[in-house]
Order: C-alpha cells, then sequence, then structure tokens
C-alpha cells in the first residue's frame, strides 16, 4: 500500500534507514521518491505559519521540525514494507523477470493488487465490494503504523498534515486514519474535515491536524533553479 509519509527534522542526522551495505545505501538514497515533492512542500507550509519548531507528521496520506527542515524518512514504494526475499523467489523460483517483477510491484500492487478492483481511492469508496473494503482498511491501517512508530521517535506529535492526492481529497481517510491516532490526541472536527480544511482538527485536539494542498512542480522548478544557479 503506497502512501507518502515523510519525517521532517532540524534534528542531528538520524540513522541509516536502511542495512544495505554502504555503497548501496548511497544510491538507494538519491533515488528520488515518488512523494518526496508533496511531502517537501507541506512540509515547507507549515513551516511559514507559527509552527515552525512543530513535530510535523505530513501524510499524503508527514513528522519533524518544521524550521529549517529536511527529509528524515522517505515514503514507502507502492508495495509497502515488503521482505526481499519475496522478490529473490519471484526471480529465482517463479522465472520472473526483472521487468515482469517491477511491472507486479510498481503497477500491480498498494490498493489496485489488494482490492483487484482500482488503484483510484474514489472508485474504491464507492464500491460495496468486500475487497475494495480490505484495500481501504489496510491503507488506514498501514499508514497509522507508520505514524504511529514516527510520533514514537519523535516523542510526541504537534502537527499533522494532509497532502496530496488522497490526503487532499479523500474525506472518509483522513477519518479513519485519525482514528488511528487518536491514542496521541488527535481528534478531528468533521463539518471541517468535510470541507477539506485547511485545519480540520478539533477544538479538544492536542495535534493540529491541517490539509495543506502540494505543488510538486513548484518544489521540482525550484530545485532546478537552485541546481542551475549553484
Amino acid at each position: 500500500i503506497s502512501f507518502a509519509i515523510t519525517v521532517y527534522s532540524s534534528s542531528p542526522a538520524p540513522l541509516p534507514s536502511s542495512a544495505l551495505s554502504r555503497k548501496a545505501f548511497l544510491v538507494a538514497t538519491i533515488w528520488p521518491g515518488f512523494f518526496a515533492g508533496a511531502g517537501k512542500f507541506a512540509g515547507q507550509g507549515v513551516g511559514r505559519h507559527q509552527w515552525r519548531d512543530a513535530r510535523l507528521d505530513a501524510l499524503g496520506a508527514a513528522a519533524g521540525r518544521a524550521h529549517r527542515v529536511r527529509a528524515l524518512r522517505r515514503p514507502q514504494g507502492r508495495s509497502g514494507a515488503l521482505d526481499p526475499g519475496v522478490v529473490l523467489h519471484l526471480l529465482q523460483q517463479k522465472g520472473m523477470t526483472a521487468r515482469e517483477v517491477s511491472d507486479l510491484l510498481y503497477s500491480k500492487s498498494g490498493l489496485l493488487g489488494v482490492s483487484g478492483i482500482s488503484s483510484d481511492v474514489r472508485k474504491l469508496e464507492a464500491s460495496d465490494d468486500q475487497y475494495a473494503a480490505e484495500a481501504l482498511d489496510l491503507f488506514a491501517y498501514r499508514a497509522a503504523r507508520e505514524l504511529g512508530s514516527l510520533v514514537a521517535v519523535l516523542g510526541g506529535l504537534d502537527v499533522l498534515v494532509f497532502t496530496a492526492g488522497i490526503g487532499e481529497h479523500s474525506v472518509a481517510m483522513r477519518r479513519r486514519i485519525c482514528a488511528h491516532a487518536a491514542w496521541a490526541g488527535v481528534a478531528v472536527d468533521e463539518t471541517a474535515n468535510a470541507g477539506n480544511g485547511p485545519r480540520i482538527s478539533g477544538p479538544h485536539s492536542a495535534v493540529e491536524v491541517l490539509v495543506i494542498p502540494t505543488n510538486e512542480e513548484i518544489v521540482i522548478a525550484r530545485a532546478t533553479l537552485e541546481l542551475v544557479c549553484n
């Protein structure tokens, strides 16, 4: 299940997020994430407001300190956390080619793989199919699980941001994820959530919950300009 969840922090550099060899890890970390632009834009958006030193989680369906932010946690791929042994099995035992495995993981997994219907949350939410419901439940569960692990590392949570396609537009998915995070003090105002924010947290919520539209194109343009100028 694919969702953007990126930690932004001004804290010291984190431990490596992978146990790969140092050379392989460096190669992996420079590969652009599909949702990196969305998370970065949301993090910068919060940083311009009053939560400049807040512990921030931006979900596309991101967590860190919003002042002088940098990404500490990259998004998962479409297939989510996957034991590398599965890929080896597909290649060595099932005789699949690298292209076939790539197509399976990036085009046929995630919401589509679980539901067998679509990767579009709107279609799944409109469906009464059992597997569509299971896919949505799994998406919310995995997003909440990642969020919980990051809240533990940060020692708490001040701001929770929903961004990108699902985070910006799915009222029901925001409600599901926030319900899972009630233990962290997250409470949603249903009227504000239905109106897509920008602030959707309830009056008694211990965490600010925001909906910030993303603009990945401007992030790419700024990065390009910085590269050209430097």
